[in-house]
């Protein structure tokens, strides 16, 4: 079933490549831009990884302004869970991340930050009654092993 919903994703998703660490890791983008895997040799099995992220906006928002802009986004942390395992991990202990989790953090501090600015944070606003000048929200992204990402190209099925 799981193969199953990851070659749906696939079919309707965006195949593209970004650089992380220095690694090309293919990527998936659904349509409606919620969710995002990424394809790696650096795991065997599916990793739900939710960064939170600190966003601070130029301005005090009000309810009921229609215009924000972003001052600055900052990765606060990272959970991420693997089977029956999570763990969290932040910034002060980068020394001791594993490969895996150096990779994660690159992704999350690089890709999915500048992801972020692009998110329709009015909305959200929107339903909370109390004016701010910055909030706290986390997302989920998914790394999946590379072995699931062969087949998915018409240049990996050797199709012209």
């Amino acid at each position: 079933m799981k193969k199953l919903i990851i070659l749906i994703a696939l079919l309707t998703g965006i195949i593209a490549t970004c650089k992380a660490q220095e690694r090309k890791t293919p990527l998936m983008i659904t349509p409606n831009r919620e969710n995002i895997a990424f394809f790696t040799d650096l795991v065997t099995e599916q990793i739900a990884v939710c960064p939170a992220f600190s966003i601070y906006f130029t301005d005090m928002y009000h309810p009921g302004d229609s215009i924000i802009n972003i001052k600055s986004i900052k990765l606060s942390y990272i959970i991420y869970y693997k089977s029956s395992f999570s763990k969290y991990i932040t910034t002060e202990e980068q020394d001791s991340f594993s490969p895996l989790e150096q990779y994660m953090w690159s992704i999350c501090n690089g890709f999915i930050k500048e992801w972020m600015k692009d998110q329709p944070y009015i909305e959200v606003l929107s339903k909370i009654p109390e004016s701010r000048r910055a909030f706290r929200i986390a997302t989920v992204i998914t790394l999946l092993p590379i072995s699931e990402y062969k087949g998915t190209r018409q240049s990996d099925n050797h199709q012209p």
